[in-house]
């Protein structure tokens, strides 16, 4: 059997509008760890992309048992900012660098490419290689729209 699905708060937690969350990373981690029981596939593969691999590395090693195999696909061991109390934060220079970028005029191309490339350096990957994507993934999207290609 294969499923998949989002974590996502739709109402089944309390959301929080001030301060820290009610719902934590440790709830989306276990939310996910129940879900292949509650279909009948356990153990089941699991994969997070992003801050859904942060949440499936918390799964996977709270619940060994859930899961048969493990995917991650860019993710890091946590995002920025501290998920909980016994998880390092990102480097402070790192981060700051990165985030001092300015955001580039998502209908340009060119400016997206090199938004990418500059994220990439900060980061020690290769500026090249995200441009590359970068605009294969501008080529490929319907619509020049600012919300749209931000989206991707």
């Amino acid at each position: 059997m294969s499923c998949a699905t989002t974590c996502a708060t739709a109402g089944s937690r309390p959301r929080s509008t001030r301060g820290a969350p009610a719902y934590t990373l440790r709830d989306l981690a276990a939310d996910a760890a129940a879900l292949p029981g509650a279909f009948g596939a356990a153990p089941a593969h699991l994969a997070g992309i992003g801050v859904g691999g942060m949440v499936a590395q918390v799964a996977a090693l709270e619940h060994p048992g859930a899961f048969s195999a493990l995917t991650l696909v860019g993710t890091r061991a946590v995002a920025p900012g501290p998920p909980d109390d016994d998880l390092p934060d990102h480097d402070p220079e790192t981060m700051r660098r990165l985030f001092a970028q300015p955001m580039p005029d998502w209908t340009d191309r060119e400016a997206v490419a090199e938004f990418a490339a500059a994220g990439a350096e900060v980061l020690g990957d290769d500026p090249v290689a995200a441009r590359a994507v970068a605009t294969r993934v501008w080529d490929r999207t319907p619509g020049t729209a600012a919300p749209v290609q931000m989206a991707n």
